[in-house]
């Protein structure tokens, strides 16, 4: 969701909770921060390798309302064992990414109806 917020809102928040280390691959400085944002935006998902504990990884992709904005997410995560290779970077992505489409379809159907 973060990547999807105007620049100033996560300024924003940057400036009220910091970027704390939660593990040693944990983004904790402004400028790594702003360019995995922007990788997040272009590729459409993003990755949790280890970040906020050793030996998990997840994946994660925004809901969009009708005038894309973000409403939340949806996150797959478990033992970094079992997500690992293509299907973590590639077939996980594309089932989250079809999961958030169907909510997204039935989450503006449902509020224009």
């Amino acid at each position: 969701v973060l990547a999807h917020l105007p620049e100033e809102r996560v300024a924003s928040i940057v400036d009220e909770y910091g970027l704390p280390s939660a593990s040693p691959t944990t983004i904790d400085d402004e400028s790594t921060l702003r360019s995995e944002l922007a990788s997040i935006r272009e590729r459409g998902h993003a990755f949790n390798e280890e970040e906020f504990g050793r030996g998990f990884h997840g994946v994660g992709v925004p809901l969009f309302d009708e005038s894309e904005d973000a409403l939340g997410a949806i996150s797959v995560s478990g033992p970094k064992r079992n997500l690992q290779g293509e299907y973590f970077r590639e077939e996980l992505p594309n089932v989250l990414k079809q999961t958030a489409n169907q909510i997204e379809f039935n989450y503006i159907y449902d509020v224009q109806s």
